[in-house]
């Protein structure tokens, strides 16, 4: 459970972090759509997965949790872009 919390940590930080950096100019207007997409993501993640549970076991939910997640890593590998932090105010 450590490991989990610290892992989980590191990987909320970076993914705020990224956001922030995807448009510089609008950092409140993206740290507002961020905190609307993990909401909402959270209360239909939520459903699906008891939904998932109920008719396929932990065994099934493992299963499309995991293939969710290598879905996710390819969408944050492809679909965002790396830019550099300028010292610059903003």
């Amino acid at each position: 459970m450590f490991l989990a919390c610290w892992f989980s940590g590191m990987t909320i930080t970076a993914a705020v972090s990224l956001t922030l950096e995807q448009v510089p100019e609008y950092t409140g207007t993206m740290m507002s759509l961020n905190s609307v997409a993990v909401n909402i993501g959270n209360a239909v993640g939520s459903g699906i997965g008891g939904l998932t549970l109920i008719s396929f076991g932990y065994k099934g939910l493992g299963n499309i949790l995991g293939s969710l997640g290598v879905l996710g890593a390819f969408i944050y590998y492809f679909l965002t872009k790396d830019i550099p932090p300028t010292s610059e105010p903003i």
